[in-house]
């Protein structure tokens, strides 16, 4: 069942890689899909693996099927992997492991060489990872395990920005 869930996604993340977004600051042609909505979903709604999974999939066929979608080419699926496992981590209430992933990426960021100068860029990220700490993190678990309409989408919110942003960290350092 888990594995035929994390296909559907796989095939609306592929599908939705066609389309584009916003173009991608810095690097010329490029642009991020709206297929980047998919990494928090598949992790919230799939776990940290099957969602990772669902991820890698469709990020490594849309890199073929849209490679202006893809500012990496084929290792453009690397912080989607990464957004969702965050997002999975976080809603089984794994929030440490979450953090780790996070911290890891924006470490990779900001030892890449020449990064001393955008090291301020960090900033909001580090806004995310307090929010991860903080108490903020048991309400999207709680949340999504259960909570009432407006609970659920205020846990989707908090695990979906962690989780863009854990992918953007990963993304930044590549």
């Amino acid at each position: 069942m888990l594995l035929a869930a994390a296909s559907v996604l796989a095939g609306v993340g592929v599908v939705l890689s066609v389309f584009q977004a916003f173009p991608v600051l810095g690097v010329q042609g490029a642009s991020i899909g709206i297929a980047a909505i998919m990494p928090p979903l598949s992790g919230i709604i799939l776990g940290p693996y099957a969602g990772a999974l669902a991820v890698f999939v469709s990020g490594l066929i849309g890199s073929f099927i849209a490679p202006y979608n893809a500012p990496f080419g084929v290792l453009t699926f690397i912080p989607g992997v990464v957004g969702a496992l965050s997002a999975g981590f976080l809603t089984e209430g794994k929030w440490v492991r979450s953090l780790a992933i996070f911290l890891a990426g924006i470490a990779l960021f900001l030892l890449y060489p020449g990064s001393a100068s955008y090291a301020h860029f960090v900033w909001f990220h580090l806004i995310g990872c307090v929010l991860l700490i903080s108490p903020l993190h048991r309400i999207a678990v709680e949340g999504i395990r259960g909570g009432g309409t407006g609970r659920t989408t205020i846990a989707v919110a908090v695990a979906s920005l962690i989780s863009t942003l854990s992918d953007q960290a990963s993304g930044s350092a590549l």
